[in-house]
């Protein structure tokens, strides 16, 4: 996995460090398809991601637990039957995928 381009940013003048972001390459290429189909759902998701680098938590009532309840591992509601599939791993944030359910 590479790492997502927001977590390259220098920090300096924002006074704080930034949690590394990274992104799967399913992950990559539902941002892609987002990008070409819903802008809107496209910017969601950029702001999501900003905010998990920049260290802010996400409202609990937008995290969804996992069925199979993996531990580290939780999805956030984007639309519909879409979610954000997060895990936090070793002080990074890891993005499995952006698209459907999991």
């Amino acid at each position: 996995m590479q790492p997502a381009a927001v977590a390259c940013r220098p920090a300096a003048d924002q006074g704080h460090t930034m949690t590394p972001v990274w992104m799967s390459p399913l992950a990559r290429e539902d941002l892609a398809w987002w990008r070409c189909h819903d802008r809107r759902v496209a910017r969601e998701l950029l702001h999501l991601i900003r905010r998990l680098r920049d260290g802010a938590c996400i409202p609990p009532a937008r995290q969804v637990g996992l069925p199979l309840r993996l531990p580290g591992l939780y999805a956030v509601r984007l639309q519909g039957e879409h979610r954000l599939v997060i895990e936090r791993v070793a002080g990074r944030v890891v993005i499995h995928q952006c698209r459907f359910h999991y």
